[in-house]
């Protein structure tokens, strides 16, 4: 069987260590602070300081998507084996991810 890489987004909202103990890569969803900051929202590690700041501010955050070049980021290191299939990515859109 040909090795299998799974590249998600922040969004699967995995509980912590199912990315590392499964080897999975993810990629980053944006949080943007009105126009004065962007964090990624993988590196947001103290949730109860960003609720927070949420429960303080006169303007919520906002977030935005991934961009091409953080997927090919993530993408070009894989291993592609002789012969083996080009990567192919199932990425789900806005209206797939709306609950």
């Amino acid at each position: 069987m040909r090795p299998v890489t799974v590249v998600t987004d922040t969004t699967a909202y995995l509980p912590p260590g199912v990315a590392e103990s499964n080897q999975l890569e993810l990629v980053s969803l944006y949080v943007n602070h009105g126009t004065t900051r962007t964090v990624r929202e993988i590196d947001m590690v103290d949730l109860d300081s960003f609720y927070d700041e949420m429960r303080s501010a006169e303007e919520l955050p906002t977030t935005s998507q991934p961009s091409v070049g953080d997927f090919t980021q993530a993408y070009e290191p894989l291993p592609r084996p002789p012969g083996a299939t080009p990567h192919q990515g199932r990425h789900g859109s806005e209206g797939v991810r709306r609950r």
